[in-house]
């Protein structure tokens, strides 16, 4: 219990934001020319530059192979990998360490013109990281890979041979041999996520892994045996392209597929943590194409990507936002879209999305292949109706912040703005205090569940 503090003392801090129609462009996010080939990832540091990676190798007219990044008002930031030529291949997947280190991963051989291995650290000035080393990696090609807690990383990987499509590198990029899986998979694995247990959850057009039978989906033990306790049953009857993890641990899946375990979905759905199809999540006919991209909103509404037209028989291009209970979120309106498949989207603030892909125009306005949206534009607050009468301070904040309520906390979570769980307090009084001095500088989101209730705000910490 911290000493209480009387609330004339505090100062409460209320959320103001211009509010625009769900799904509009937003002009102040200039990209000029954007890319000349299509943006397949998309990453945000925590000063609010973005890294766009994919097949490009101009933005706005200016050279830059495969990787570049963006200051926030969508210019170049020409000061990324000044004077260096870049990746000779497609980029497929970054993810920035928590120490600002980038790793990036893809198809490539050379960066800068060095030799690599399909996968690379970068410092923060986007110069190669000589202490990240790996030369055991001989593949075509590395579709996706994800960072867990301890900072090894998982990678997924193409092979000329049946092999095992899935390892696991230690933080300086050697391969960890106590990643035990045997044969892995039969064939290609498209995405990867991490659970908070260690676990891990795997997606593809794969039908087995470690000759058990699967059906494009999987979850694996942090050794990397298969978790018989997920059963999915027949899985999905086509390929699954993205997973990505809901707070309360649900899964949402998206990729080209009609049926999950004997059960009619196409192309999106979710399911429980242990494999069971999520009968309250009722998509409908779902999407007319495939989805190949997946994004949870601070109030935790769903935007979806892809190359599809409709959405539960609604007519929607590309883009659309999800409720909770799988229905189209008629509220975001992104009139005519994007006029080509949306690859990536990020959501680094409660208001605004970045999505990315093959495009050239967004709702008839040029945009080539690189957008900023209003996702958002009636975030929580404290003056939200929902929670009167939280109370956060400092913010920014050094190493302590705290937290009071006229109601008793359950749990605090935070998060990055990438979505990743970086801390968990379980609460039994009215107010909590929240150390964080492990954090490095950035922005967070904090929610807070309270009376039954939840409350999201973002804080700094310097």
């Amino acid at each position: 219990m911290i000493k209480k503090i009387l609330f004339s003392c505090l100062t409460l801090i209320t959320l103001e934001v211009a509010l625009a129609q769900d799904g509009s462009l937003d002009t102040t996010f200039d990209v000029g020319l954007g890319t000349d080939a299509y943006i397949e990832t998309t990453a945000i540091q925590s000063d609010g530059k973005i890294l766009i990676g994919g097949a490009f190798s101009t933005y706005n007219g200016i050279t830059q192979n495969r990787i570049a990044r963006l200051n926030s008002d969508g210019s170049l930031d020409t000061s990324f990998n000044a004077g260096g030529i870049g990746a000779n291949s497609s980029v497929s997947s970054i993810i920035i360490q928590t120490d600002g280190k980038i790793l990036v991963c893809g198809a490539f051989e050379f960066y800068n013109n060095i030799p690599v291995s399909k996968i690379i650290r970068l410092n923060t000035n986007g110069s190669l990281d000589s202490s990240f080393n790996n030369g055991t990696i001989v593949s075509n090609y590395i579709y996706d890979m994800a960072l867990q807690s301890d900072g090894k990383i998982l990678i997924a990987t193409q092979y000329n041979i049946t092999s095992r499509r899935i390892e696991r590198l230690n933080s300086d990029g050697s391969l960890d041999a106590s990643f035990n899986l045997g044969i892995g998979t039969n064939f290609d694995i498209f995405t990867i996520a991490t659970l908070s247990d260690g676990k891990i959850l795997i997606g593809g057009n794969f039908t087995s892994y470690n000759s058990v039978s699967t059906g494009n989906i999987a979850k694996l033990n942090s050794d990397g045996t298969l978790d018989l306790s997920f059963n999915s049953g027949t899985g999905f009857n086509g390929y699954v392209h993205k997973i990505v993890i809901q707070p309360d641990s649900k899964i949402l899946v998206g990729g080209y597929f009609s049926n999950y375990n004997g059960a009619t979905v196409n192309n999106f759905t979710r399911i429980n943590s242990d494999g069971s199809i999520d009968s309250s999540f009722n998509t409908g006919t779902g999407t007319s194409n495939y989805v190949l991209s997946i994004a949870i909103q601070s109030d935790n509404k769903i935007l979806i990507g892809g190359g599809f037209y409709v959405y539960n028989g609604m007519p929607i291009t590309q883009l659309a936002r999800i409720n909770q209970n799988g229905s189209l979120d008629s509220s975001f309106t992104p009139g005519s879209g994007p006029n080509a498949p949306v690859f990536s989207i990020l959501i680094p603030s409660d208001e605004k999305a970045i999505v990315s892909g093959n495009f050239t125009t967004y709702n008839g306005s040029d945009r080539k292949r690189i957008a900023r949206i209003a996702a958002n534009s009636s975030p929580l607050s404290t003056d939200d109706p929902k929670m009167t009468t939280l109370k956060y301070y400092p913010n920014p904040i050094e190493n302590t912040f705290y937290i009071e309520s006229q109601h008793q906390i359950k749990t605090i979570t935070m998060t990055n703005l990438l979505g990743q769980k970086l801390l968990t307090l379980e609460g039994n009084n009215n107010s909590i205090e929240v150390q964080v001095a492990q954090l490095p500088s950035g922005v967070y989101v904090v929610s807070v569940v309270s009376d039954g209730k939840t409350e999201s705000f973002k804080v700094i910490k310097k």
